[in-house]
């Protein structure tokens, strides 16, 4: 799952599988849309690039990505060292 992340913002899941594309906080207007993704793909090779686009409200200034609930630090964009299988993003 990918969250957003500052002052508590979190985001829901979105699952290569299933789930949602887009977000937006009740709050402060901040709102995560993926990109890519999109819901279902096949990945080939070990590594993903993950696109996404976010308006930055007044708490969410910054996303913090997770994959099969393991946070993914410094993460720049691109996931790397899949292993074959299902993920969540």
């Amino acid at each position: 799952m990918i969250r957003v992340g500052m002052m508590s913002v979190l985001i829901g899941l979105l699952s290569l599988g299933s789930g949602v594309n887009g977000w937006t906080a009740d709050d402060d207007g901040s709102r995560l849309t993926i990109v890519s993704p999109a819901q279902g793909s096949v990945i080939k090779g070990d590594s993903i690039e993950v696109r996404y686009k976010l308006s930055k409200g007044t708490e969410a200034t910054h996303i913090h990505c997770y994959v099969d609930g393991e946070y993914q630090k410094g993460f720049k964009g691109v996931v790397k060292g899949l292993t074959r299988g299902s993920h969540e993003i």
